[in-house]
């Protein structure tokens, strides 16, 4: 696929279920489709587990998050224990020690129907109920996890189970280094981004080797979320709105002025005055 692309409407078997229609199922928010090798392994286990303690910062960007592999909506199953125990265990949990397991048990918070089904958005929860539920004790956190195990419907993003590999052939996302025990070609480390419009923003491919950074991957959502709304683009480096962008090249002087007031345009030896600093944040 290209950027731009209209992304498939597929229906897909997941660990919680059907979906029927992938377009109705992102509904209008945006989405980020990620596939991992194979179910048990151990990089696979670290990102899908810093996938789920991100969840709600994707969540409140209005990002529907779904994985994908070729194991069987079982092997998912069985699989998200083991993700959610090395989410809380002392390697994550020491240096994201603020997870807070409201998210991960919307049922806790009644009246709030979190996981609602393909065609309908699943609502971001307001920062504030976040906020006011203490974070748990490491006891309590550890009697949690063991809870969490034998929930996987209140894991915060579902796992298609793509096991014909129609999905991930259809998307290129099939690695030919890496065969499972009977001979047959894996997913490598794809990510898809997808508009609320359905349109490919953004596509990432990593060999199985190498994990992938979802810190990262909220910073490109970010990066093309803030294009969207001002016609900016973001430098190397950049982190946050609060950061200096640059303006498009496809802006003029005048109207460059009139959208940011104050424009730095930075000198260079050619004499072109195409480096221009603005700061969105006083």
């Amino acid at each position: 696929m290209k950027l731009g692309d209209i992304f498939p409407a597929f229906s897909a078997t997941t660990n919680l279920g059907k979906i029927e229609n992938f377009h109705e199922w992102v509904g209008n928010s945006w989405a980020i489709l990620f596939s991992h090798p194979a179910d048990y392994t151990p990089v696979c286990t670290t990102e899908l587990a810093r996938a789920a303690l991100l969840a709600e910062q994707f969540h409140d960007r209005n990002v529907q998050m779904i994985a994908i592999s070729c194991d069987s909506a079982e092997s998912h199953r069985g699989w998200i224990k083991d993700i959610v125990a090395y989410a809380n265990s002392p390697v994550l949990t020491s240096t994201f020690h603020h997870l807070n397991f409201a998210y991960f048990l919307p049922h806790a918070i009644p009246g709030i129907d979190w996981w609602s089904r393909a065609g309908q958005n699943r609502p971001s929860l307001k920062k504030t109920l976040f906020r006011s539920r203490p974070t748990p004790s490491r006891n309590v956190r550890a009697q949690l996890c063991c809870i969490l195990a034998f929930l996987d419907e209140n894991f915060p993003f579902e796992i298609i189970a793509d096991e014909e590999r129609e999905l991930a052939t259809a998307l290129g996302m099939l690695d030919p280094a890496e065969k499972d025990s009977n001979g047959m070609p894996l997913t490598a480390r794809a990510v898809f981004i997808v508009d609320p419009k359905k349109q490919l923003r953004a596509q990432i491919l990593y060999p199985a080797t190498t994990g992938r950074n979802f810190d990262e991957i909220l910073r490109v959502i970010d990066s093309i979320q803030l294009s969207e709304r001002m016609p900016v683009a973001t430098p190397e480096g950049w982190k946050s709105v609060s950061e200096a962008c640059m303006v498009q090249p496809s802006v003029g002087a005048s109207k460059a002025e009139e959208l940011f007031g104050k424009v730095d345009t930075l000198p260079l030896p050619s004499g072109k005055p195409y480096l221009r600093k603005v700061n969105l944040v006083d």
